[in-house]
């Protein structure tokens, strides 16, 4: 199973990648950032004065590494950039290298008369240029300091400037307000500094500055969903010192999923649901994001509440949706630069081109070309913690990554083939949890549909998800990380009605996930119910994602039993994947067939441990036994097993059925 990403590398991204104001000519800053009190990595800048032209100007040089522990894989992001300011501090040029993976991501920024020229490229690929107009002045690391050291004097005192960040490839407002003159904390001796909060027009969430007299930054601190991230003025070797980088605890982890209050069945069939979403911190002082788009309406929205209905396309064969209105008329140039290749979106690789070109080898269709795609990404990806945000010429080659990197490579494909793309970021529903997610959206016969290669169901991606931003990753990650990216961590989701196989289900968001009646367990959301048998006890209930394991009972002499919950993949006959589900819990086994709720189910065996594979339409139920007489106790488990409805399993290729 392909797990949801958490939007961990998009915050760290949006938080710590911002202008530092510098310490000022020929100085050299050493900052040490971390992340709920522990280490997670460094901050360096050095300022000095050179000459250019004939004339006076400032070259700062700046180097950011973030080391993360996550879940036992490591990732490190690394930043670089060269900043040329005159002696007043207006920019000139930057130029930026960014290792979130193997690849390199290069952006080169030359300031002409009322527009930046920006290029771009990744290692191995083509350059891509575009032209950003401004208006007013742009502010590098130095001139942002000086105009810190004008302008901040007393309580109230605010300035506001411009400035280009490299690592997002956008231009961005800022203000500084001076909140008060006050110590600083965490300082022995007590050192006084200027309180600051700071807000960017392209991000939502403010932070908090201590600035000294002349406009250095001695510490910043923000709220983020893994606790508060702080940076601090520091020496080189405490900086420097990464080998206490901290893991990225499981409870961590957990603390950013948002746990459902209903386990819907099929959930990868879903076609609408209707959620409400609540801030949970109404003091965090951010919007909502603009949540109308294809597939997604507002219903309501009040303070701190928000009604969303989401809505996969119904009927879709081929051309358009036969319950939807024609799509508007779409502009041109917008769908052709959307087939376009970017820094990450690497379509003009040859490699990338020929496996598409194999793949799509005597195809005709677009839903059909699309569907071919998904099913070759999810079927040749591995899943891997260990990157953060890579290009699809890398990906192409070493085929693993997070769901970031899934939706990068399909998007790059969907592009080579002609099909436009774009890349989404939200949340997605999976074994009891809403999680940080990403996936893609074609433009496909006039309708964008939505394509989940790493959350897989049959034919274009279920209603159970919702995204919180778009974009096409031409312009770099700075639209990408704007509006809603700032909740995660900050929501609480409820569905309120969902609707599977044409019948809609109301939700009472007040109801318990599941009971336990005297020796039954009821999951009314999953319609699913077991039976303790006799001198058993329930051990375990409503485990969530990461675990696959629903519940678990204990029997008296140490056996164990576990419903484990799957679900279907693409591009493989059922019963086989579902043998190579139950081979996985009980190794070297054997093959046998067993009959549950009137269906042969594969089962695998040994003496002491048993497991059955019960194929429920996209869900997959895996139960196992383990301890004496296994086959014994197994069989009496599923007499007491019930789970409805039970539906056929979708055919290998998993197509709709009008596009067969």
């Amino acid at each position: 199973m392909k797990k949801p990403l958490p939007l961990l590398i998009a915050g760290l991204i949006l938080f710590v990648f911002r202008p530092v104001a510098s310490a000022g000519p020929a100085a050299e800053d050493w900052y040490s950032v971390q992340l709920g009190g522990q280490k997670a990595g460094y901050m360096f800048q050095n300022t000095e004065r050179m000459e250019r032209g004939g004339r006076a100007h400032f070259r700062t040089l700046s180097e950011t590494k973030i080391v993360l522990n996550r879940l036992g894989s490591r990732v490190e992001m690394l930043s670089s950039a060269e900043y040329i300011e005159t002696e007043s501090g207006l920019l000139v040029e930057v130029g930026s290298e960014l290792k979130y993976s193997a690849q390199p991501i290069r952006t080169e920024a030359r300031i002409e008369d009322g527009q930046v020229v920006i290029r771009t490229s990744s290692g191995g690929g083509s350059t891509q240029e575009r032209k950003v107009p401004f208006s007013g002045e742009l502010l590098g690391p130095e001139g942002i300091r000086l105009a810190s050291e004008r302008t901040l004097r007393k309580p109230g005192d605010s300035v506001t400037f411009q400035s280009f960040v490299p690592e997002l490839s956008q231009l961005v407002l800022a203000t500084q307000t001076l909140i008060a003159v006050e110590k600083l904390p965490g300082t022995s001796p007590v050192k006084e500094a200027l309180r600051v909060e700071e807000s960017y027009s392209a991000f939502p969430q403010k932070r908090t500055l201590w600035l000294d007299q002349q406009g250095r930054t001695l510490r910043s601190s923000d709220t983020s969903p893994f606790g508060e991230l702080v940076i601090r003025l520091t020496t080189k070797e405490d900086a420097l010192d990464l080998s206490q980088a901290g893991e990225f605890s499981s409870e961590q982890f957990r603390d950013t999923l948002i746990k459902s209050n209903i386990r819907p069945p099929q959930a990868r069939q879903i076609e609408s649901m209707t959620l409400r979403l609540e801030k949970k911190s109404a003091s965090a002082g951010l919007d909502w994001p603009a949540f109308d788009g294809p597939g997604q309406t507002v219903l309501e929205k009040a303070g701190e509440k928000l009604t969303l209905r989401i809505e996969r396309p119904r009927g879709f064969s081929g051309g358009r949706a036969a319950d939807q209105p024609a799509a508007p008329a779409q502009d041109r140039r917008l769908l052709s630069e959307l087939v376009q290749p970017n820094q990450y979106l690497n379509t003009d690789d040859a490699l990338l081109q020929k496996t598409v070109g194999d793949i799509l080898a005597g195809e005709g269709g677009s839903l059909r070309r699309a569907l071919l795609l998904r099913d070759w990404v999810s079927g040749h990806m591995q899943f891997d913690l260990g990157l953060a945000f890579a290009p699809s010429s890398e990906i192409i080659r070493n085929l693993k990554g997070t769901c970031a990197e899934y939706a990068i490579l399909l998007a790059a494909m969907l592009r080579a083939a002609g099909l436009p793309s774009r890349f989404l970021m939200g949340y997605v529903y999976l074994n009891g949890i809403w999680g940080g997610h990403a996936w893609v959206e074609a433009f496909i016969d006039g309708l964008w549909l939505p394509l989940d290669a790493a959350v897989v169901g049959p034919g274009i991606a279920d209603a159970a998800r919702f995204s919180l931003s778009r974009s096409s990753l031409n312009e770099g990650l700075g639209e990408l990380l704007g509006g809603g990216q700032s909740l995660f961590g900050n929501l609480k989701v409820s569905v309120l009605d969902y609707t599977l196989n044409g019948k809609k289900m109301e939700v009472d968001p007040r109801a318990p996930l599941s009971i336990v009646l005297a020796d039954r367990y009821v999951n009314a959301g999953l319609g699913l119910r077991l039976r303790q048998p006799a001198g058993f006890v329930f051990a375990e209930l409503d485990k969530t994602w990461p675990d696959r394991m629903l519940l678990s009972l204990k029997g008296p002499r140490g056996e164990i039993i576990q419903v484990l919950q799957d679900q279907w993949r693409p591009g493989k006959e059922p019963e086989a994947a579902a043998f190579r589900l139950v081979e996985d819990l009980v190794p070297g086994g054997l093959r046998s067939h067993i009959k549950v709720l009137g269906k042969s189910c594969p089962l695998v065996k040994t003496e002491k441990k048993a497991a059955v594979a019960i194929l429920n339409g996209v869900d997959v139920w895996l139960i196992q036994s383990e301890g004496g007489r296994a086959l014994d106790l197994l069989k009496t488990v599923l007499s007491f097993f019930v789970v409805d409805p039970l539906w056929p399993a979708p055919d290998s290729r998993g197509t709709p059925s009008a596009v067969r």
